[in-house]
């Protein structure tokens, strides 16, 4: 998962165990790039933290919960076997002698190449190299960044494109003029909110500060959105005015590891959620009230993960997604005691989205790599479902949050995908990278 500690399983198959553990009072929020040393049993791996002081690669062992700082760095680094770890700072690649023995950094860094790019939205940096002084990396500044926001019709067709860089979301405004974007900073050790005016083609920040905000839910009315930051003592949700004026207000405060918002009921009386206590717990759906007591409650008592939910136009129902079925698929079950509950999609779904007037559900299916239309119909008090059927292919490869959102109509989608710019990108091979490290 995004906000994960590290795992270990067998090569012959098993259940995974946790090899490290987040220290929260350190504002982890994830473990990545684990990187083996020789001796196999110790390993590098880089921590990113709500606080940017301890984000770096630090050094491990398999069997122990201690670990110590390396590098100050917001990328993953490489170790390579002749005793140097990799990484990329402020666009220029370092090596840092080091001791696999010993476990410790000698002397000082020596810059080996320059304008190298890095991809702060995971945390990585866009090279790799290999015992033998070959490297390959992509240059900085070659493509605009490594996302973008682009508009498809119903049929499939592409149209303009609406931002590029260190994106993710998007989350269209109830009357489709805006979008929400969480934007990835430079360093990769926070993000803000920024809305995107569709119609004149401008943007404004609208979050500002530490942390990690992402934004996920309009205010039915508009006027304001509300979104998450993820800080040290937990994951909190905010709310601001949608121009990014006035003062901001708490709407939870949680110690919880994940506490995203993801969607308003059109009455404006909730707010639906996701939780996670830690990185590792699965993420599950709650209902927080606007009005009244605010005394929130777990829609759904599922062991498995359920997340994205998605209120009906009328707040009936919510659709979501899980995995009880053994795969990720989309339910709908009624709004608030959930005691009704539809299968939606029959081969993998994720992101269900409505129409405005309730009457088609949307969703993307990673299996077929399809985005999907399914008709409803409200009878009484229950829904009737239509075969879903595929409006059009879009392989959006591994993401993570909102892929796409939808136009009230139901004839235009949002989509999140990769940077196409930097296919086209040649990489960069570099041959004898080491040789000034050799004469050293």
């Amino acid at each position: 998962m995004a906000s994960s500690t590290l795992y270990q399983v067998p090569a012959s198959g098993g259940t995974p165990k946790p090899v490290t553990q987040l220290d929260k009072s350190h504002g982890e929020n994830s473990h990545r790039w684990p990187k083996f040393l020789p001796d196999g049993k110790h390993f590098l791996f880089f921590i990113r933290s709500f606080q940017p002081e301890f984000s770096g690669m630090y050094v491990s062992a398999l069997g122990s919960k201690e670990y110590h700082l390396l590098i100050k760095t917001p990328f993953g680094a490489s170790f390579v076997p002749s005793g140097n770890i990799l990484y990329v700072q402020n666009d220029t690649l370092f090596a840092q002698a080091f001791d696999p023995g010993e476990l410790t950094i000698l002397g000082a860094p020596v810059p080996v190449q320059g304008h190298v790019a890095v991809n702060p939205g995971i945390s990585t940096a866009l090279f790799a190299v290999s015992g033998n002084g070959t490297m390959v990396y992509y240059p900085a500044g070659g493509a605009a960044g490594p996302n973008q926001l682009v508009w498809y019709g119903r049929d499939g067709k592409r149209g303009a494109t609406v931002a590029t860089g260190s994106i993710f979301g998007p989350f269209l405004s109830p009357d489709g003029s805006h979008a929400l974007v969480a934007t990835v900073a430079p360093d990769g050790l926070a993000s803000d909110v920024w809305s995107y005016d569709l119609v004149r083609g401008t943007k404004a920040r609208i979050t500002s500060g530490p942390g990690f905000k992402q934004g996920a839910a309009w205010q039915p009315d508009g006027e304001a959105v509300f979104f998450s930051i993820g800080l040290a003592d937990g994951s909190h949700i905010y709310r601001v005015n949608s121009d990014g004026t006035g003062a901001t207000q708490e709407v939870l405060r949680s110690d919880d590891q994940v506490s995203q918002p993801w969607s308003a009921c059109h009455d404006a009386r909730h707010l639906a959620y996701v939780h996670s206590v830690t990185g590792d717990s699965p993420p599950s759906i709650w209902i927080l009230p606007l009005a009244g007591d605010r005394k929130r409650f777990q829609l759904l008592q599922s062991q498995g993960p359920n997340a994205d939910p998605a209120f009906s136009p009328d707040c009936k129902w919510i659709a979501y997604r899980s995995n009880e079925s053994g795969q990720m698929e989309v339910f709908v079950t009624r709004f608030p005691d959930a005691s009704r509950k539809y299968l939606v999609s029959t081969e993998g779904g994720r992101n269900p989205h409505w129409r405005g007037d309730g009457k088609e559900l949307f969703y993307y299916s990673p299996q077929r790599e399809d985005l999907m239309a399914v008709s409803v119909e409200e009878k009484g008090s229950e829904l009737t479902l239509s075969a879903p059927h595929a409006l059009f292919s879009f392989p959006a490869g591994p993401t993570i949050g909102n892929l796409y959102d939808v136009t009230s109509d139901g004839q235009r989608f949002l989509f999140f995908e990769p940077n196409t710019l930097l296919g086209d990108v040649p990489l960069t091979l570099v041959t004898n990278w080491d040789v000034e490290l050799k004469k050293k």
